[in-house]
């Protein structure tokens, strides 16, 4: 799903779905996903799974996420299984 334009809500109907709940790999690069994408993700229990998991810390404006909201995101994770995590800002 990197550079579909997948947006905040489509980020938060991912992370609500429990049909991904054996996904292993999710690459969110180059979407604008804002504070509350991060905050949906870190909040899903449905990534437990993962090994790989890459986002794009941008928001509207190409301003990047705070690093509260990402501190906030990798605090809530649970995702025992990660091995890499990708979080690029361009």
């Amino acid at each position: 799903l990197g550079t579909a334009d997948v947006g905040t809500a489509g980020v938060k109907a991912l992370a609500a779905s429990p049909k991904l709940a054996g996904l292993r790999h999710l690459d969110l690069q180059y979407n604008r996903i804002t504070a509350d994408g991060f905050a949906a993700l870190g909040a899903s229990a449905n990534f437990r799974h993962l090994t790989r998991l890459d986002v794009g810390v941008f928001s509207p404006g190409e301003s990047r996420v705070k690093g509260e909201a990402v501190a906030a995101f990798l605090a809530a994770l649970d995702a025992p299984r990660l091995r890499r995590l990708g979080l690029s800002a361009r």
